[in-house]
């Protein structure tokens, strides 16, 4: 394994902060806004097609923002800032504890090709190609928990104190990612690119 410079390390410490930090919000707003489709519930009558295409791009935002954790957590923190054991420690545990286990994480997968813009469940050179199958899909959210979307985002949303330690704690470590923060946001608002 590659060993980092120190210079190294601050750029992936930034970086992660950053990603934490979007990964955070992100996991806030979506159970809010999701807790608001139940009040949805209580006119008469009930907007029921808004409520169900509401749900449904908030479940699809929340796949991605889950996918980018693990790839945060994968690329960035592990065994690069921090070990397993201390992000654990931290209440940072892997994403696929979050989707039911290490063997669902297929099943993920096939989740984030559905919602992410892939839905193709192969290439098929002889023909146009096919979507992924009802079933299989039916089966991918059911194996992950998404089919419970309430418990799901429950524990998904449950992920956020642990991020914020792990944020908190690379801040502390490295306190050039607080300025990192700023300044990626504010070259982000630019209007003169």
């Amino acid at each position: 394994m590659h060993t980092l410079t120190e210079s190294e390390k601050q750029q992936a410490a930034c970086e992660a902060c950053y990603l934490l930090n979007y990964a955070i919000g992100d996991l806030v707003a979506l159970k809010r806004l999701f807790d608001s489709t139940h009040m949805w519930e209580q006119l008469t009558p009930a907007p029921l097609q808004a409520i169900k295409i509401s749900r449904r791009m908030l479940l699809m935002n929340l796949v991605i923002v889950l996918y980018r954790l693990k790839e945060t957590r994968q690329q960035l923190l592990v065994d690069w800032l921090l070990s397993d054991a201390e992000l654990l420690a931290m209440g940072f545990p892997s994403i696929d504890e979050v989707v039911g286990g290490k063997g669902n994480w297929p099943y993920f997968e096939i989740l984030r090709g559905q919602y992410a813009g892939h839905p193709f469940a192969k290439k098929n050179f002889a023909g146009p190609g096919r979507i992924v199958k009802p079933r299989v899909l039916g089966e991918a959210q059911r194996r992950t928990g998404l089919f419970e979307s309430d418990n799901f985002l429950k524990r998904a949303r449950g992920l956020v104190p642990g991020i914020e330690k792990v944020r908190d704690e690379l801040v502390l470590r490295y306190p050039e990612a607080r300025e990192f923060l700023k300044k990626y946001n504010l070259e982000l608002e630019r209007d003169d690119l």
